[in-house]
């Protein structure tokens, strides 16, 4: 897996792309594994260890529970976001 802040300038490049235009099948496919990604980052040791007991399945409180994790980093670190958004603003443009 990507270091964290690699994966993440990824997860802000492919929302912003999605936003503006349509997804190839390519990049739809690549987006997927990044958001799937995203989301393992955020799960806790216990759910971490469901995850990979299950065939890396996750599970519908498993994807609100990262979901929630990872809004609560954004908020905790709104430069780091705001300085990946700019990075993907000028790569996407």
């Amino acid at each position: 897996m990507a270091d964290p802040i690699t994966l993440l300038t990824a997860y802000y490049f492919c929302s912003a792309v999605a936003e503006t235009a349509k997804l190839n099948a390519r990049q739809a496919l690549l987006c997927s594994v990044t958001y799937e990604q995203v989301k393992v980052m955020f799960l806790n040791k216990e759910e971490q260890k469901k995850f990979l007991a299950d065939g890396r399945k996750m599970t519908p409180e498993m994807n609100k529970a990262t979901y929630l994790r990872f809004k609560e980093w954004e908020a905790a670190h709104p430069e780091d976001v705001a300085r990946m958004k700019a990075r993907v603003l000028g790569a996407s443009a």
